[in-house]
């Protein structure tokens, strides 16, 4: 009698749950449920892996595989002070948050000291933006570089990356991306 030990139950193929075994038993004979989530273009699978698509006819060793860089940075901002803030009828606005500085470093060959970036001026954020998006966007081709020599023999087997346009990222500068971390 599962009613001494359990007060539901869960169907393991559908994750539906019942207060009553009877129902329960009675639906559990019937579910023919196998995929929960249905996404845009059908349900998800995992798309194979560069390495996983070339291995047919270039064979690149395991421990070359994991991408080696990663970037770190840490945002810093200030509170300041601000009357023509819209306040609400529950909340009074006092401070706004703004950006004060931002340090980046990485381990990739070159970029691995830390660089802060310290507002330059009042109303200088944008131009502290653009500063670390162009530093982030030198390791990024820093790490490009080495990658494409380390790559090198692989990469010069060209006829096997006819299919690769469909497993690599939509996103334009695939090419340079270096893994980032807040």
């Amino acid at each position: 009698n599962l009613a001494i030990y359990s007060r539901s139950y869960r169907c393991a193929k559908c994750d539906k749950i019942w207060s009553s075994s009877n129902h329960f038993h009675r639906h559990v004979r019937n579910c023919e449920a196998g995929v929960k989530h249905k996404y845009g273009t059908g349900t998800f699978n995992l798309r194979p892996t560069v390495f996983e698509a070339l291995e047919e006819g270039v064979f690149v060793p395991l421990e070359l595989r994991p991408f080696p860089f990663i970037a770190t940075y840490d945002i810093e901002c200030m509170l300041k002070k601000e009357v023509d803030i819209n306040d609400t009828a529950k909340i009074n606005y006092t401070s706004k948050h703004e950006l004060a500085s931002v340090s980046v470093c990485s381990n990739v060959p070159g970029f691995t000291s830390p660089k802060c970036f310290i507002l330059p001026c009042e109303g200088g954020q944008n131009q502290l933006v653009k500063k670390f998006v162009d530093y982030l966007m030198n390791i990024s081709e820093t790490s490009s570089a080495i990658l494409r020599e380390r790559y090198s023999k692989y990469l010069d087997q060209r006829e096997h990356f006819k299919d690769l346009k469909s497993i690599l990222p939509s996103c334009p500068c695939y090419r340079l991306m270096v893994p980032v971390m807040i």
